[in-house]
């Protein structure tokens, strides 16, 4: 990696908020774009954590029941 690529990572629910959080401080010196779904979509209070706690913006997929939108 060199400073002149743009990176992300996928990381989809395999680490609980700590993990996140030591994974993403470790890679701050390199900049990636995101870590893409650190946690379960549905939990706010866990990607609240991480974000808060990095420089890193993270990356989460908004997942919607089609009955609850009305559809």
């Amino acid at each position: 990696m060199g400073p002149d690529a743009d990176f992300a990572f996928e990381e989809h629910w395999r680490f609980d908020v700590r993990d996140v959080i030591t994974l993403a401080k470790a890679l701050e010196p390199v900049k990636p774009m995101w870590p893409e779904d650190p946690v379960p979509p549905d939990n706010v209070e866990a990607m609240a954590s991480p974000t808060l706690s990095t420089s890193l913006f993270f990356q989460a997929r908004i997942c919607m029941d089609a009955t609850a939108s009305g559809s």
